[in-house]
């Protein structure tokens, strides 16, 4: 249910015939993992919801060794079955990532900020589970004038490599008649009826935020700084 990103050339003959609708929230994980070699890469994402993005990286990226981790047991049962069995899914706390250090080389995480109470234990723990030269892949919708992250990033031994602002093309998305919001309206029922409404308000609440400027999206990407290594000086 992420904000997705309108391709800019409006390109998506990329996209399989029946995953059309979900193009916006395909084309955002596509912009993130452009150019890279994820075959053989161990890839985790936390916060793995319903599966969407882990669809994506097995199916479209070729991604072989692949687990998502949820706090929700409901949505891994629900994942799994999107998925198939190539990828494994668990249920875990952010807080204390069940997995052992040094276990993943790439890390994703998909507009979680919301959930998580305190994000320098999101960046300890992923950057705990990665190895050294590993990087965490992180996209989400951040208050216009965000300062924590690169503070919290140093201290967790990250280093931001690439910071791609991609607000024009969220906005788009989140506007979009024929995407998500044209999904819900094809599944609501009397038992999910609420659900999908409030489904619909955040999309636009979160559109007019990035119309006036309050959030920007962003896809960060942060590698893990072996240790021993120096802390770059900040600028």
């Amino acid at each position: 249910m992420s904000s997705g990103l309108a391709d800019r050339n409006g390109d998506c003959d990329w996209v399989r015939p029946g995953d059309r609708l979900h193009r916006d929230h395909l084309a955002l994980l596509r912009r993130a993992f452009r150019n890279a070699d994820l075959g053989d890469r161990r890839v985790l994402e936390i916060g793995s919801g319903r599966g969407g993005n882990c669809y994506y990286l097995s199916s479209y990226a070729g991604v072989r060794r692949l687990v998502g981790v949820d706090s929700s047991v409901a949505s891994t049962r629900a994942a799994g079955r999107v998925c198939g069995d190539g990828v494994r899914f668990v249920g875990g706390d952010i807080a204390a990532l069940p997995f052992r250090d040094r276990a993943f080389d790439v890390v994703l995480n998909v507009e979680g900020s919301p959930f998580y109470p305190d994000r320098r234990t999101l960046l300890a723990e992923v950057a705990r589970v990665l190895t050294p030269g590993g990087v965490f892949v992180y996209m989400d919708i951040f208050p216009r004038d965000e300062e924590a992250l690169a503070a919290a990033s140093r201290d967790a031994s990250l280093d931001i490599e690439s910071d791609e602002d991609v607000t024009e093309e969220a906005f788009q998305a989140l506007r979009r008649p024929d995407g998500l919001e044209a999904l819900l309206r094809e599944i609501v029922t009397e038992a999910n009826r609420d659900l999908v409404r409030d489904i619909l308000q955040q999309r636009r609440s979160i559109a007019i935020s990035l119309a006036l400027g309050r959030t920007r999206a962003r896809i960060v990407r942060l590698v893990r700084r072996a240790p021993g290594t120096p802390r770059p000086r900040p600028g």
